[in-house]
């Protein structure tokens, strides 16, 4: 499921680059040193690099300690007087997300990457035009410059939950 995840969310990151070039009159279905073109290329090979990111381990990296507890109280608990929901609601306690429902792993994510995506989302950028590209947009107008900061350190700062540890088989009878 992850990979088919990747792979719609290459194709948003494809379309939006190729908006981007249009928009900057770059040519973009023309073809550069006699190789495929831009459109083509970014389509064929979708595949194979969803393939390759769904089979990487996040390491998760270390939060900024300056951010951390007010990043950890939005991400887990949210501020219902604000109207921002617990991200932990939908990503999961270890930011491992929820491929059934779209929802990405962003634990271990670099903190610029979540805080330029937040900013965005915070600004009216959207990645599409679903019900589902709408909800993080809808959710980071509410959050403050201190907020997307705090949240996206604490969200680098994630690692992977452990497997837990399967229990002893006891031959008693209770």
């Amino acid at each position: 499921m992850l990979r088919v995840v990747l792979a719609e969310d290459l194709a948003l990151l494809r379309d939006g680059l190729i908006r981007l070039l249009e928009a900057n009159d770059c040519e973009v279905v023309e073809a550069v040193d006699n190789g495929p073109s831009l459109r083509r290329a970014l389509s064929t090979h979708r595949p194979d690099v969803a393939a390759y990111f769904s089979k990487q381990t996040p390491a998760g990296l270390e939060s900024d300690p300056s951010y951390w507890k007010a990043g950890e109280a939005l991400y887990k608990s949210g501020d219902a007087a604000r109207g921002i929901p617990a991200c932990m609601a939908c990503h999961g306690p270890d930011g491992a997300g929820n491929p059934g429902w779209r929802v990405p792993n962003i634990g271990g994510q670099h903190a610029d990457y979540i805080q330029a995506q937040l900013k965005a989302w915070h600004d009216g950028t959207t990645w599409g035009n679903d019900t589902h590209a709408m909800i993080m947009p809808a959710i980071a107008q509410h959050l403050t410059e201190q907020d997307i900061s705090a949240v996206s350190s604490y969200v680098e700062g994630l690692h992977p939950a452990p497997a837990p540890k399967a229990a002893a088989k006891s031959d008693a009878i209770d």
